[in-house]
């Protein structure tokens, strides 16, 4: 589970990357520094 801190805290890299908060729940970082709730979810097996 992400807190506040920690979202705060993440630094952009040289390419996006995501921290997982469970149960397809994450937050997307790109490298101008953006942050992204993003939802991940299957639906008939396929994501």
């Amino acid at each position: 589970m992400l807190n506040d801190t920690q979202i705060k805290h993440a630094k952009s890299k040289d390419r996006q990357y995501r921290l997982s908060d469970g149960n397809g729940l994450n937050i997307l970082i790109t490298p101008k520094g953006k942050k992204t709730w993003v939802y991940r979810y299957r639906f008939n097996g396929k994501e």
